[in-house]
């Protein structure tokens, strides 16, 4: 019975290990400053995984920026919100780089763009998704 419960809390703690990652991504995007600096203002204290995660993706984002702008026809990254483009980045580099299944990347990122930016941007976030897993597979 306890693994059962440490399963389910650990299945719980991955939604939101991604938020905090987004709003962590973001604040790197658009202050400039470095990942220790916002991670020494934050309030609950970032854990130790969840800035591996999220300098693991700032790491990669040219390599991801590049299958997001090949996958988004009719949008340039610059054109792209902040908080969608970062969604992206989580996504793919978990994907690419975290061996996370591509259902469930896909979904928890379009729950993370309807969260941060309503219906439209989960529509935006899983179509672009959408194509960046076609052209992998094709």
């Amino acid at each position: 019975m306890v693994d059962n419960d440490n399963d389910q809390i650990k299945a719980n703690l991955k939604p939101r290990k991604r938020q905090r990652a987004v709003e962590l991504l973001y604040q790197l995007e658009i202050t400039g400053k470095t990942l220790d600096s916002i991670c020494s203002l934050a309030e609950p204290p970032v854990k130790a995984k969840q800035k591996e995660l999220v300098r693991n993706v700032w790491e990669k984002r040219e390599a991801l920026d590049q299958l997001i702008q090949a996958a988004s026809f009719e949008w340039r990254l610059e054109r792209m919100g902040y908080v969608e483009r970062s969604i992206l980045r989580l996504a793919l580099y978990e994907i690419n780089y975290d061996a996370t299944p591509i259902p469930l990347a896909i979904d928890a990122a379009v729950e993370l763009a309807k969260l941060f930016s309503g219906e439209e941007a989960g529509k935006f976030v899983n179509g672009v998704l959408g194509r960046v897993v076609r052209e992998i597979n094709e």
